[in-house]
């Protein structure tokens, strides 16, 4: 009789053992479900801050060129309008008495025109130049790609930009993988952008792009700007 209750008794024990067992396994399952689930959150809410830092990097930087084109736009006053090379335009700047005015066209051609007058747009209300991407393309001229029909900024200003290729930190800085880039195209001089005006008087739309640190992470910001003589 003894004899069958101790055997009872270590078949009981087993069975607890075993539940134990099982209990904690699944114990462990959900532990590492919790951690694989909490290592995710937390990539991802690194992801989200690291492109939302590329985002203002890129947003700086197009507000950079946009403040750059208006510079050479209303920059210091020339007594001639040469557009034929490029000390004309930039190095030496050109004013608003000049080349930049609501009445000169010199130099602004269909689609952008090439180096040394790069990024000077004639106006084209069927197809604006910043959406001519046949033409216009700042991620490629920013790379080197492209056909240069965008100015990179500080090209007529001889002011610089912080970018990854000016850094030690490489790829791994946080500035902007290139330097920002604009266009200036005319647009007709009226209440509305996009309407031709009588006496072919002109403002200026300038369209900047600037990249982030991921030069995938881009902004684009536009200004209309118009000189009063």
């Amino acid at each position: 009789m003894r004899t069958v209750q101790h055997a009872t008794r270590g078949r009981s024990a087993r069975r607890e053992r075993g539940f134990s067992l099982i209990v904690s396994l699944m114990m462990l399952i959900v532990i590492i479900i919790l951690g694989i689930g909490a290592a995710q959150m937390a990539i991802n809410e690194e992801r989200g801050s690291r492109n939302d830092r590329d985002r203002q990097i890129a947003f700086q930087a197009a507000e950079a060129a946009i403040k750059d084109a208006e510079q050479e736009i209303f920059g210091p006053t020339q007594t001639t309008c040469n557009l034929t090379n490029e000390v004309g335009r930039g190095k030496m700047r050109i004013g608003t008495r000049t080349c930049f005015n609501q009445t000169n066209t010199s130099g602004y051609v269909a689609g952008c025109s090439a180096p040394p007058n790069q990024g000077l747009c004639d106006v084209n209300l069927a197809r604006p130049a910043y959406l001519d991407s046949a033409n216009v393309d700042f991620y490629k001229d920013a790379t080197g790609a492209g056909n240069n029909h965008t100015v990179a900024y500080g090209t007529f200003t001889n002011k610089t930009y912080p970018t990854q290729a000016g850094t030690s930190m490489g790829a791994n800085a946080p500035v902007s993988a290139y330097a920002p880039r604009y266009i200036i195209e005319l647009v007709a001089k009226t209440t509305s952008v996009d309407s031709l005006t009588e006496g072919g008087k002109w403002m200026f739309r300038i369209t900047a792009m600037g990249f982030g640190a991921n030069p995938n992470s881009q902004v684009v910001l536009q200004a209309v700007v118009a000189t009063q003589d």
